[in-house]
């Protein structure tokens, strides 16, 4: 730089200045130091007034490798416009060429980008979208559940009685060396739905009624109390028999069940009290 300001200081003339100040461009750009390559044409256009042909090229390199394109396209129209050589010509329009693929790749990259951002968007809308959508419905099937209960509850109260208590059960086998017979005892809770006169009755916890349960008929009703009876034939099983008492003034229902298959006996009886 010692050097550069002694030999702008021992020119004579203007044209000897702009000169210098070229030939430090020149080298400026060799360092590829394209901003201060820009500035030493500003100082040459500055001292001749005025613009040339090489000027206006280095400015066009300079502009393009800081990839500022729309003063590379403003320095090639002043160059237009300027007398120059074809061999300048041909290098600026090379430039030109350049310019218009650097634009249609930075155009090509922005679009992608939007097109990843306006995708990403919608992943996550649809995301939120599904995400709402899968509580929504675990918050219908919790609606839905309770409301099930509700329901179930309210139709036991209508037409229904949830019955608990003791079942004795008596195992008559038959065979040449005599009867055997086998007593036992457990809890259990059995459904009675009562649907007019007749009642249906289920086991809930083990096995006592038939699948299906059993229905009864109303029979016989004295005072407070309804006498039921019904019969099931099950295959492979044999048929069952059922009569019980239903006693409407301290809710118990007494029940005997009878199941015949062969020579084989088996008898369930207890008293139920009503848990409501």
């Amino acid at each position: 730089m010692l050097l550069f300001a002694f030999t702008i200081a021992q020119a004579q003339t203007v044209d000897d200045k702009a000169k210098a100040y070229y030939q430090e461009a020149q080298k400026a750009f060799e360092r590829r130091n394209y901003k201060q390559t820009i500035d030493y044409c500003k100082q040459v256009t500055d001292l001749l007034k005025n613009t040339n042909a090489r000027i206006e090229l280095l400015r066009i390199k300079s502009y393009y490798e800081l990839g500022e394109y729309a003063k590379v396209k403003a320095s090639i129209k002043t160059f237009t416009n300027l007398q120059a050589s074809a061999e300048l010509k041909n290098e600026t329009l090379e430039y030109l060429v350049k310019v218009e693929k650097a634009e249609k790749a930075a155009e090509d990259k922005r679009l992608a980008e939007q097109r990843k951002l306006e995708q990403e968007r919608i992943a996550k809308e649809q995301k939120i979208a599904e995400e709402k959508r899968q509580k929504e419905q675990v918050e219908r099937e919790r609606l839905d559940h309770e409301r099930s209960l509700k329901a179930e509850e309210q139709r036991r109260e209508e037409s229904g009685l949830l019955l608990a208590g003791k079942w004795k059960g008596v195992n008559k086998a038959y065979s040449t060396r005599g009867t055997i017979e086998r007593e036992y005892e457990d809890i259990h809770t059995i459904i009675i739905g009562e649907k007019g006169n007749i009642i249906n009755l289920s086991n809930i916890e083990g096995y006592v009624f038939p699948y299906g349960g059993i229905e009864a008929k109303l029979v016989s009703e004295q005072d407070d109390k309804k006498i039921y009876t019904g019969s099931k034939r099950v295959r492979y099983e044999g048929k069952y028999s059922i009569e019980c008492t239903y006693n409407k003034k301290d809710k118990t229902l007494k029940y005997v069940l009878t199941k015949k298959n062969g020579s084989s006996v088996l008898e369930h009886y207890g008293t139920f009290k009503i848990q409501y």
